[in-house]
Order: structure tokens, then sequence, then C-alpha cells
């Protein structure tokens, strides 16, 4: 399974509640470290979760999805939840 990168700007009427849903129902795992960054785990590729998010977002909003291979690190300002996270699913 695969990890992924998930970062999106709203730009008109944001519905942050319905992207998150979204994000949480294709992920088979999945941390929300800042507002609009998610770190998921996939069993498809980038395309397919883009593919699977478009419906939430607007036409003038911006969607990018980076599947993360190797090396990562963070500050320790992050809460316990997320590190912990971020800790098991991509050092790991």
């Amino acid at each position: 399974m695969s990890k992924y990168l998930i970062s999106y700007d709203l730009i008109g009427q944001k519905d942050y509640v319905g992207i998150s849903k979204a994000i949480m129902r294709i992920a088979d795992g999945c941390v929300c470290p800042l507002k609009s960054v998610w770190v998921i785990t996939h069993k498809g590729n980038a395309t397919d979760i883009i593919n699977a998010l478009k419906p939430y977002i607007d036409s003038d909003d911006r969607l990018l999805v980076v599947e993360l291979t190797g090396d990562a690190d963070w500050t320790s300002t992050l809460d316990e939840d997320n590190k912990k996270w971020l800790s098991d699913y991509l050092l790991n």
C-alpha cells in the first residue's frame, strides 16, 4: 500500500468538511497534520485519488497529490497523535 500527501487550496466557497470526509472515505489510513494537508495510505495511484476527490472541489480550487517515498521529518509542534501516525506509517 502506498503513502500519499494530499494538499489543497479551496478558493471560493470553502467546504473543508466535504473534502475531509471524502479523503477519510477513500483512505485506508489517514492523518491531517495541517489544515489542508493530509497523509494517507491508499491502494490506488495519485490519479485515482485526484479523480475520487474532484467532485468535492470547485473548478477554481487547487489539489495536489504526491506519492511519498523515502525520508520524512516534521517539527515538534505537531500534536502527538499526528507524530505517532507519521512515524508509524512513513518511517517504517
